[in-house]
C-alpha cells in the first residue's frame, strides 16, 4: 500500500453493481460514489475490453453476442469476486444471460438507475458508435423492445432509483442514501 493509495472510508460485505440502460449514466454515478468513498471501481465495459485486446463494440461486431455474452460472464464472474468489494457498473445487457443474472443477484446489491424513455434517447445521442446493439434500432418501438428485454435484469435490482431527469450527483445522492451511506450528508 503506497500514500496515495485509497483508504475507503466504508466497508462492504458484497460488491454494489449498478445497472441501467443506455443513457442512464450508471458509469458516472459509480465514479461519484467510489470518489467520496474511496472503495474500489470496476466498469465491466473496461474489463471486457482488456481481456478481448479491443473495444466491447468492436469485439460485438466482429464476433457476435453469444461471444460476447460469453467474455462478460467470465468478466462478471471475476468482477464479483474481487475484495474488498466495491462498485461494479455492468454493461446495459450484462444480465441477459440467465446465469449471469443468478450470479450477480447472488453475490450483489444490485441497484437499478431507471431514467424514463425520452431521457434516454436525448443521452444515447452520439453514444451509438459504442452501442453496436443500437445498430438495428430505427424507432422508439424498437428502442422499447430493446429495453424489454433487458428488464428481467432491471427487474430483479434490490434497489431501484428513479434518475427521472436529473443530474447524476443527485442519481449518486440517492444511491448513497438507499444503501445507508451517509457520505454525502457531511
Amino acid at each position: 500500500m503506497s500514500y496515495y493509495d485509497p483508504h475507503p472510508v466504508i466497508h462492504l460485505d458484497r460488491p454494489v453493481a449498478l445497472i441501467g440502460f443506455i443513457g442512464a449514466e450508471t458509469a458516472l454515478v459509480g465514479r461519484l460514489l467510489t470518489s467520496v468513498t474511496g472503495l474500489r471501481f470496476a466498469v465491466l465495459d473496461a474489463l471486457i475490453a482488456h481481456a478481448v485486446a479491443c473495444t466491447r463494440a468492436a469485439y460485438l461486431r466482429d464476433h457476435g453476442e453469444a461471444a460476447l455474452r460469453a467474455v462478460e460472464a467470465e468478466a462478471l464472474t471475476r468482477a464479483l469476486g474481487e475484495r474488498p468489494a466495491g462498485v461494479i457498473v455492468l454493461g446495459d445487457g450484462a444480465l441477459l444471460d440467465r446465469g449471469s443474472l443468478h450470479r450477480a443477484r447472488r453475490a450483489a446489491t444490485l441497484v437499478y438507475i431507471h431514467r424514463p424513455l425520452d431521457a434516454l434517447v436525448r443521452r444515447i445521442g452520439d453514444s451509438r458508435k459504442d452501442h453496436p446493439e443500437l445498430d438495428p434500432v430505427r424507432s422508439e418501438a424498437d428502442l422499447r423492445a430493446l429495453l424489454r428485454a433487458r428488464a428481467p435484469g432491471y427487474g430483479g435490482a434490490d434497489v431501484r432509483i428513479d434518475g427521472e431527469d436529473r443530474p447524476p450527483l443527485d442519481i449518486a445522492r440517492d444511491v448513497a442514501r438507499a444503501l445507508g451511506w451517509a457520505i454525502f450528508e457531511r
